[in-house]
């Protein structure tokens, strides 16, 4: 097999660029799961900042945890379908 891959470029390409797309997901899968807390966090703050304004109509942010829970799930499962 290492004989074959030594004397064929076409096979040493592949496997290069294999090898680049596998590292390259791997990477973009780890930095997604630790940028979606924060993301969520954020646009979070943000929604209950615009909830709690004196001139909006909001309810306010009363919600239990697990419903927290559910959002936070749902939320990363939107990104990773994203």
């Amino acid at each position: 097999m290492l004989n074959l891959v030594r004397r064929h470029l076409a096979l040493k390409l592949f496997l290069s660029y294999l090898i680049i797309i596998v590292v390259g997901t791997a990477v973009l899968a780890t930095s997604a799961e630790f940028a979606v807390p924060r993301a969520f966090n954020r646009h979070m703050g943000a929604m209950a900042a615009m909830m709690m304004a004196p001139d909006s109509m909001g309810m306010g942010m009363d919600s239990g945890t697990a419903m927290d829970r559910d959002l936070f799930s749902n939320f990363r499962s939107a990104v990773n379908e994203a």
